[in-house]
């Protein structure tokens, strides 16, 4: 079997004739930079659109707060489901087509919130509506970052990584200034919630004719195709190499295992809890969990939450707590190519800690009810 070393040509003479120009290159990044931050901002209105018309949707279907409750976290449980699950198809199925499957799942789920009834069934509608949000979410995010990195230069992944994350934040505050407007001009709550569908409806249209990602072509053995799409899309000298890279690795291993007479075998999702990586996972697990879970819970609440402290202004309290995030993350991206990964990670978390251990103890009504005072 004839197999390529590093510094071959496999596919050159295929993919030669796709070459583009830089423009055309440039062009493209920025169309799925634009694309990838859309979709961000899409999760964070979806998200935050809720909180300035709770009270609304509480009145008009006469909702106790366990429904209300429920009705927030069903994105939240939308999201466990639908990031491992998007993982495994994007693995089986492409980027390319789950990247563009996902959105829609975006736009149907979102105009389906026009058509919640009233009376005892719209609880349950509006539930499962957010939940099928919350794994378009969940998919968002298994979807989008790994595609994106799989185009972006490495020197740009960090940044490019922030600011999609800025872009949730954005997203987010932009809903909570759309919902506090639209409330205020009398518009019913069923339309304040359904105008993520005109965005969704807008980024599902701009993906289509993506192309699929030259690393997963390459985890399938369509080496050719990875390099013309290289080619025609990708300008960074760095990215050009690390795919070649990547399929003289590919070839080494297909040879090795032709040689052990043994079937080559992709990561699989069972990898993620191996012996090599399950710290790692579980690491980046509960570090998410407890970074989403305290700002979901507040955040989605946040007028109600904070005029408990005596912040009775509803401006200052929703939009001011997102543009904090949104400051914070952007203190981030700037810094994170300076001072690394780890000093921004450990000492925030203790910060966070400190937080709601204080504003825990803030709410104590009497003196040793709060352990974590004494």
């Amino acid at each position: 079997m004839e197999v390529n070393r590093p510094g071959s040509t496999v596919g050159v003479a295929t993919a030669a004739g796709s070459t583009t120009t830089p423009q055309f290159k440039q062009r493209f990044m920025v169309r799925l930079i634009a694309v990838l931050i859309g979709g961000m901002v899409l999760d964070g209105y979806i998200l935050g659109i809720l909180g300035p018309i709770t009270g609304l949707i509480r009145e008009d279907v006469n909702l106790d707060d366990i429904w209300i409750g429920l009705i927030a976290a069903g994105p939240l449980f939308g999201i466990f489901i639908g990031s491992p699950l998007a993982g495994w198809a994007t693995d089986k199925f492409g980027r390319k087509p789950m990247f563009i499957l996902d959105m829609g799942l975006f736009t149907v789920a979102s105009a389906l919130q026009f058509f919640v009834t009233s009376g005892e069934g719209a609880a349950i509608q509006l539930f499962l509506i957010r939940l099928a949000m919350g794994i378009a979410i969940g998919g968002e995010y298994a979807i989008g970052w790994p595609l994106l990195s799989e185009f972006a230069p490495p020197k740009l992944r960090g940044r490019l990584l922030g600011v999609t994350v800025v872009a949730w934040y954005v997203g987010f505050m932009i809903a909570f200034i759309v919902g506090t407007l639209l409330q205020q001009m009398g518009v019913p709550w069923r339309v304040i919630i359904g105008t993520s569908t005109l965005l969704a409806l807008v980024l599902f249209v701009a993906r289509l004719g993506l192309p699929e990602s030259p690393s997963w072509l390459i985890t399938k053995g369509r080496r050719d195709e990875a390099l013309t799409i290289a080619r025609r899309y990708v300008e960074s000298t760095e990215m050009h190499e690390s795919i070649t890279q990547e399929i003289d690795l590919r070839l080494i291993r297909e040879e090795q295992a032709a040689r052990d007479k043994t079937q080559l075998k992709n990561a699989s999702f069972a990898t993620l809890f191996s012996p090599q990586y399950w710290r790692a996972t579980l690491f980046t697990a509960g570090f998410w969990f407890c970074a989403v879970t305290p700002y979901f819970a507040i955040a989605t609440f946040a007028v109600e939450v904070l005029k408990n402290y005596g912040l009775d202004n509803t401006w200052a309290s929703g939009v001011g707590l997102s543009a904090l995030a949104a400051a914070g993350v952007v203190t981030s991206v700037l810094l994170v190519d300076k001072v690394g990964r780890r000093v921004l990670t450990v000492p925030t978390q203790w910060s966070r800690r400190a937080c709601c251990s204080s504003s825990a103890c803030g709410r104590a009504r009497r003196p040793g009810s709060c352990s974590s005072c004494s």
